[in-house]
């Protein structure tokens, strides 16, 4: 049974009244939830294309080219590739049927450029009393059984600069918020009038403005998405259904900058919604309203932890956008760390006028825990005073509710109150950053940020410095000529943060002084972003002098961990710093970690001892392309490449692919337990301009896979085999790379 609390508005005094407790203790209804049969959703069994990235600029007409083939029922499933993890998009809508696949470690990231995105008003990316000049970057409209799916990432890119502008997506909402105007910034997903839709583990994060928006929807399911956008990221929404019914959004992780998850009923009713086991972060809590102009009804929330979040549960309108809301159950919630754990208002905009006038009856709160903050309970007036129901809830510490125009019934005896303790969660990251954690000093470079470029931090660094890089395109020549110097890039990928400028040996007198990145002193670690010369790609007709170095690496104990280095020709100088005695020259040990290396002739070149475990090696353009060209030339010298666990591989404008051919006498290159494409040619090795060389040359290749292998003696015929005290050394860089002072690059990042 219940017992009825009635809070008279002056004096907030209570009085109990079997009348009125019998007149309150209506019955909740059992279908205040989804009234579909809701389970997890599967990926597709069927793909009808599956793409890889092309380019870096927009590809919107060719994913949208590729949606549209797309029959109903199958997938279009985007999958990263050697050319990048990365799909640069404007506006796409999803036909019905069709699902779009992103597959782990993939990203359909927003153009930043706002008039991809302008409806024709010319306003995107602008300040005006409306705030409707932008398209979503997805949307489905008037669609059924359409799917947004994988565990990869669409990325907003809210807090990136406006191609054309000196803002990002989140200042110009900052600015319009003090201006008193309305931004206009694009969605990430808008679904409109559509029917039986589904987001299933996509992960979405930095969304101009809202992330997911639905209008109209009958039937729609969120299971197992990550939503993350900081929580000063003005007007960026979790996931709001409007004028929608049949919702479920479920085992879903949600951070960022305002509402969790709001539901609106301006352009209609939304009812039969569930809320089931979701954890919030930072952001605004689980809501209802603004707008409840045309009613909001039948909702559970059931197993929620809000962690953070400024309000928990809320229900918020006023008099200008007001209506009935009811039959609403929290149940098995868990809050901390909350300003307002429990808040219902009626005063959402401060002297709202209007006839609209907000009512919540039948709202139940049930097994509620709570830490601190101050639970608010604020009716309009008597006459549309709340109706609530308090069953098992304690908030720890709370300040005194603030309690007006509101009935409160209590269950007796009350149900038992959660147990909170094992699901204080971490919030799920893209993934366990590989990035050392940073030791010393420590500098910061990119938009906001202490320092604009590298190379303004780098004139203030010390010896073992680390250089953190904000997401961002910085044109610019790099050199690390300092002991010890760690660049790492912040990015959720190495596509994230790139270092690139249009350098050739033409230009700056020799191969070696074209490199965009110049890593030269002792002990350099770069990890986590990508390095390009644009020189091919700006000059694709240059042929003579042409070549253009990514990366120059001439120094000892250096560690290269998740690059992406991009050129045409000579693309990474592994290499020895130049010196005079010949054999007697201190070797340059470096290792070479999930990089992909792009280029076309002589990509990996140089005389450095250097192992590359899981490389992504991709040709490009040429009938023939050539990867590397060592140059190991006396006796003695200690130097060679070793591939252990990689793939060469190229694209479709490539015949044959080529191993490497002998830069000097003694080219020493061994691949182990590496995949091969069936295009690399049958000897596996060329000779160097006819000069005779690979007679003297050390190159081998163990348990080779793929289509490319051969079986052993079919390559040229100077190949080396190894001994099993060879193949032991070869297979770990802690050995391979040790020498006198035991040095272990294969070591777990902290």
């Amino acid at each position: 049974m219940y017992a009825c609390l009635f809070f008279l508005a002056e004096g907030l005094r209570p009085f109990r009244k079997a009348a009125l407790c019998a007149l309150l203790c209506c019955t909740l209804s059992s279908h205040a939830q989804d009234r579909r049969s809701v389970t997890e959703p599967t990926l597709p069994t069927t793909v009808c294309t599956t793409l890889e990235p092309r380019s870096t600029g927009n590809e919107a007409a060719r994913l949208q080219a590729a949606l549209n083939a797309c029959p109903a029922g199958q997938a279009l499933k985007l999958q990263r590739g050697p050319l990048g993890d990365r799909f640069m998009s404007g506006p796409l809508r999803i036909p019905s049927g069709v699902t779009l696949w992103i597959d782990a470690g993939t990203t359909l990231a927003a153009s930043t450029r706002p008039a991809d995105f302008d409806t024709g008003s010319g306003q995107c990316g602008r300040i005006d009393a409306l705030g409707k000049g932008c398209q979503a970057l997805l949307t489905l409209e008037n669609t059924e059984y359409s799917s947004v799916m994988g565990e990869g990432e669409i990325l907003g890119q809210g807090d990136q600069r406006m191609e054309g502008s000196t803002e990002t997506w989140w200042q110009l909402a900052r600015r319009a918020q003090r201006e008193g105007g309305k931004q206009n910034n694009p969605r990430l997903i808008q679904i409109n009038q559509s029917r039986n839709v589904v987001l299933y583990k996509i992960r979405l994060r930095n969304a101009p403005n809202f992330h997911v928006v639905l209008d109209r929807v009958q039937g729609f399911t969120a299971w197992g998405v990550v939503i993350d956008t900081p929580a000063d990221a003005r007007n960026t929404d979790g996931i709001d259904p409007g004028a929608s019914e049949d919702i479920t959004i479920a085992h879903s992780f949600i951070r960022t900058g305002d509402d969790n998850i709001a539901i609106k009923a301006l352009r209609g009713p939304s009812r039969f919604i569930s809320v089931l086991d979701n954890h919030f972060y930072s952001g605004h809590g689980m809501s209802i309203g603004s707008e409840t102009n045309a009613g909001v009804s039948d909702v559970l929330v059931r197993g929620l932890t809000l962690d953070g979040t400024t309000w928990g549960l809320r229900i918020k309108s006023d008099a200008d956008r007001g209506g009935l809301v009811e039959r609403v159950r929290y149940e098995d919630v868990c809050l901390r760390n909350n300003r307002w754990p429990l808040s219902l208002t009626t005063q959402y905009a401060k002297g709202a006028v209007g006839t609209s006038i907000p009512q919540y009856r039948d709202i139940r709160f049930q097994s509620v825990r709570g830490q601190g903050g101050q639970p608010e309970l604020q009716g309009f007036d008597e006459a549309h005073a709340h109706q609530v129901l308090l069953d098992g809830v304690h908030i720890e510490g709370a300040a005194p509710w603030k309690v007006r125009h509101t009935r409160l019934d209590t269950a007796t005896p009350a149900s038992p109150l959660p147990d909170c303790t094992a699901r204080w969660l971490p919030f799920p990251e893209a993934k366990d950053s590989a990035l050392p954690a940073p030791t010393g000093q420590v500098l910061l470079v990119g938009p906001g940020r202490p320092y604009a470029s590298v190379t303004a931090a780098l004139a203030d660094a010390r010896a073992g410095a680390t250089v953190r890089i904000a997401p961002g395109t910085y044109r610019e020549v790099v050199r690390l000529q300092l002991p010890g110097l760690r660049l790492l890039g912040e990015g959720a990928t190495p596509q994230d943060v790139v270092l690139e400028e249009s350098r050739s040996a033409a230009d700056t007198g020799t191969t070696s002084k074209s490199a965009v990145v110049f890593a030269e002193a002792d002990g350099i670690e770069i990890h986590n972003l990508s390095i390009a010369n644009r020189f091919h790609e700006e000059h694709p007709q240059v042929t003579q002098g042409a070549q253009a170095v990514a990366l120059y690496a001439s120094g000892d104990r250096q560690r290269f961990v998740g690059l992406r280095l991009i050129s045409f020709q000579d693309t990474l100088y592994a290499a020895r710093r130049a010196c005079n005695s010949g054999a007697a020259c201190p070797p340059a040990r470096q290792f070479y970690r999930d990089t992909v290396v792009i280029g076309a002739v002589d990509f990996i070149f140089g005389n450095a001892l250097a192992y590359f475990d899981g490389l992504d090696i991709y040709g490009i353009e040429r009938p023939q392309v050539i990867v590397t060209a060592q140059s190991c030339q006396t006796e003695g010298e200690v130097c060679g490449y070793v591939f252990r666990n990689s793939r060469v591989h190229a694209d479709a404008a490539v015949q044959h692919i080529v191993l490497g051919r002998p830069w000097r006498a003694l080219s020493t290159v061994t691949f182990l337990d590496s995949e091969l494409d069936g295009r690399v040619i049958s000897a596996g090795f060329i000779d160097w301009n006819q000069e005779n060389r690979l007679p003297t040359t050390r190159y081998a290749e163990v348990n080779s896979r793929g289509a490319g292998a051969v079986p052993p003696g079919t390559r040229q015929p100077h190949m080396h085999t190894l001994d099993a005290a060879q193949l032991h050394t070869i297979s770990s860089a802690n050995r391979y790379l040790a020498g006198s002072d035991g040095w272990q690059p294969e070591r777990s990042e902290p």
